[in-house]
């Protein structure tokens, strides 16, 4: 979302040029009053006019140079030197229009008539004042969208963060993953003792981590890949020689950072939306290297799909643009879909706490 001035349309600039240029030349007329005692404090309507008139002016021009300098030099890129440029080509607007324009209309209108020092002093140091004012106001009006826009992002980093949980949980309790584990296991107990007890050992592990990392924003990749070890050990059993695993993983990565039950719910995904069979084995690859855990699968899309709620990707996606600025990439052919996740460094997890 893009902060906008605080003059962002006609009807608030007109309304700031009425009261600009009418306070503006009141006090300045009360300024000379107290120099001068033969001068007038209220002059005569046409000097008001011509103050909102030009004060509407230089809003017009100052929303121009905002706009430009959107362009060119974003607030969010570095607020002091946006502060300090739009302050510099703002005051050198407002100078223009009511000095050296005044200067212009002084010398055509009154030829030779020279202008009083301490006037155009006061003229000057008024001018600058409230182009100072404005700029600072802009400024704290930034700030404010800041600071508002980042409690929505956090409020749905939050949901969504929650959803994420929520779905990788419930990829676990849903009724075809129990009926599918105590299939296995029933069978499992007829055939293989010391297997089907690895088999309960494993699946309580599964449910062990989703519980205790349930609330941790992130894990290290070490610990995932251990979580990971054990889903794939219940789908190697569920599937036997249908499914296959291969990792590749740097040992230099696993003390990186990932976002808890991001690669379950990639080989959920693949498990769910693939067809699975003898003749089409799935193979689901992990490769982890200069930062990045790549999740590839062979593509063998199923004409039936069950229940998907589709929000796997998009609350990863969602949660990693919170998390880090990398982007979550996603890459997919006749043959293949793979999906590309940042890896986060210790490093960075202050940075995300404050």
């Amino acid at each position: 979302m893009e902060y906008q001035s605080i003059i962002k349309n006609s009807k608030t600039r007109i309304s700031a040029a009425l009261l600009v240029g009418i306070l503006f030349k009141f006090f300045s007329d009360v300024i000379f009053g107290l120099l001068y005692k033969n001068y007038a404090i209220f002059q005569p309507y046409f000097g008001y006019i011509y103050a909102v008139i030009l004060s509407l002016l230089a809003l017009y021009l100052f929303y121009f140079i905002e706009l430009w300098l959107n362009k060119k030099l974003r607030w969010q890129n570095s607020i002091l030197k946006r502060f300090f440029v739009q302050l510099g080509l703002e005051s050198v607007t407002i100078f223009t229009l009511f000095i050296v324009l005044r200067w212009i209309l002084l010398w055509i209108f009154y030829n030779n008539t020279l202008v009083v020092f301490t006037d155009e002093l006061v003229l000057i140091a008024t001018v600058v004042l409230v182009t100072f004012i404005y700029n600072v106001l802009n400024l704290g009006s930034f700030l404010l969208f800041e600071w508002r826009y980042s409690l929505a992002e956090l409020e749905r980093f939050k949901k969504e963060n929650a959803e994420s949980r929520f779905e990788a949980l419930q990829n676990q309790v849903n009724p075809h993953f129990l009926f599918n584990s105590l299939n296995t296991l029933s069978s499992l107990m007829y055939h293989d003792v010391d297997a089907a007890a690895k088999y309960i050992r494993q699946l309580s592990q599964v449910y062990r981590y989703v519980l205790e990392n349930s609330n941790n924003e992130l894990v290290t990749l070490k610990q995932e890949l251990e979580f990971i070890d054990a889903y794939e050990f219940l789908l190697s059993l569920r599937f036997t020689d249908r499914i296959h695993f291969k990792r590749t993983i740097a040992p230099e990565q696993e003390q990186m950072l990932i976002a808890p039950m991001t690669l379950q719910i990639l080989v959920e995904n693949a498990v769910k939306h693939n067809i699975i069979s003898s003749k089409k084995p799935l193979h689901i690859s992990l490769v982890a290297n200069d930062g990045w855990i790549s999740v590839t699968n062979n593509l063998q899309m199923k004409q039936a799909e069950g229940y998907s709620s589709g929000q796997g990707l998009n609350n990863i996606e969602s949660r990693y643009r919170f998390l880090t600025e990398k982007n979550m990439q996603i890459e997919k052919s006749e043959q293949t879909f793979k999906v590309d996740i940042p890896l986060i460094h210790p490093s960075e997890k202050t940075k995300i706490d404050t």
